[in-house]
């Protein structure tokens, strides 16, 4: 099997903006939490939302070639979050909730993450705020959902972003997109 796409091919554009384009009421996304909530998604809310997040992202400095660590336990604001990257050509790196400080710094630094993405999470926001002081690239720490001391609130400034970016015209399909660690089972994690 051979798959033909574009040297511009970006998934943001040619997939969740086709979508929302030819059905803008399709189901894109469901998503639902161990306390009952729940949240539908349109491949047209998935658009606009991550055009509203691209324009935030850049907004906060974040662009093509840097470095976003999303630790979002699943919440919906990743999958939101992945798309609005991959627009501006930023670099997701997803990772597990379950990382202490150690390897949170480990990660951030190796990758030279320049923006720590979380969930409202008291485990995950101590492992984060005890990584902080030997993060040396990480400028900027959003919290999915909620502000606390050292972290502003990223979804409601997605939410009340106003601007909208639909996708830098730079990128190729040789541009980096995702970055994955190792689980370092047998040593130190690799990228």
């Amino acid at each position: 099997m051979r798959f033909r796409y574009p040297e511009n091919f970006n998934f943001a554009t040619h997939v969740v903006d086709a979508w929302a384009e030819i059905e803008p009421s399709k189901r894109a996304l469901v998503w639902c939490d161990d306390n009952g909530n729940s949240k539908t998604f349109t491949f047209r809310d998935v658009s606009e939302l991550s055009k509203r997040a691209a324009a935030h992202f850049l907004k906060q400095g974040i662009k093509k070639g840097d470095r976003v660590m999303l630790i979002l336990k699943r919440r919906w604001e990743v999958w939101i979050a992945l798309v609005a990257l991959h627009r501006i050509g930023a670099i997701a790196i997803t990772a597990s909730f379950q990382l202490t400080a150690h390897e949170i710094v480990y990660r951030a630094e190796s990758a030279k993450v320049k923006m720590i993405l979380c969930a409202d999470d008291e485990w995950v926001i101590e492992q984060i705020n005890e990584a902080r002081k030997d993060c040396s690239s990480v400028e900027i720490y959003g919290l999915a959902g909620a502000e606390k001391e050292g972290f502003y609130n990223w979804t409601q400034a997605v939410l009340d972003e106003k601007d909208s970016f639909v996708a830098d015209a730079t990128l190729t399909v040789k541009d980096i997109m995702l970055i994955y660690f190792t689980s370092g089972t047998s040593g130190m994690p690799k990228m």
